[in-house]
């Protein structure tokens, strides 16, 4: 009996034990390209500062499609509200510099999908980070790009070799995609535009 006791015992530590962080309810650090790889179907707040500005969000995960709406802040200027869907076969990011009634939306095969983390358009999708999560009842319409948001395809690079000056040309000619005015001004000074 006492054999049976400690082997049920084990089992027990060994099952908490072998459960992924980021599978568990509550406060977990990881990153989002982690959390589309668990099978959980999970929704995630988060909130972050530095210097520089602040980021918080709702991201709402289930097998394998995320969607984020995102809250930028940068010191001395008003919120941008970011949205972004990420499936198998699509990236979509609407809101912030792009309106909310435009778009971008890129092929998975190309990779990313989201700005890194110092474009200010949401975290990076590798980023660690201390999410507070619970289970969530997934919804397909979650996952839907809005019907009334023009999304416009960013054409896939020339060449896959990283060349700076080609990556930085590709996401000034992505700000000409806001709307003109304003919003295409906060992307190009985002990014350092001439």
């Amino acid at each position: 009996m006492e054999i049976r006791v400690k082997k049920a015992a084990l089992f027990l530590i060994f099952t908490v034990l072998a459960i992924p962080a980021w599978a568990k309810e509550g406060q977990v650090s990881s990153s989002f390209s982690r959390l589309l790889q668990s099978s959980q179907s999970l929704a995630c707040t988060f909130a972050r500062s530095d210097p520089l500005g602040s980021l918080s969000g709702t991201s709402y995960i289930a097998k394998g499609k995320m969607r984020g709406d995102f809250k930028t802040t940068q010191s001395g200027t008003a919120a941008v509200l970011m949205h972004v869907i990420h499936d198998k076969e699509w990236h979509y990011m609407w809101g912030g510099p792009f309106g909310e009634n435009k778009g971008l939306k890129t092929r998975a095969s190309q990779g990313g999908g989201y700005a890194p983390r110092g474009e200010k358009f949401g975290p990076d999708m590798d980023e660690t980070l201390d999410l507070e999560c619970k289970p969530w009842p997934p919804s397909a319409g979650k996952f839907q790009p809005p019907a009334d948001v023009e999304f416009q395809e960013l054409a896939p690079p020339l060449e896959r070799v990283p060349d700076a000056a080609r990556t930085k040309a590709a996401q000034c000619a992505a700000c000409e995609q806001a709307p003109e005015g304003p919003a295409r001004a906060d992307c190009r000074q985002m990014l350092g535009c001439a």
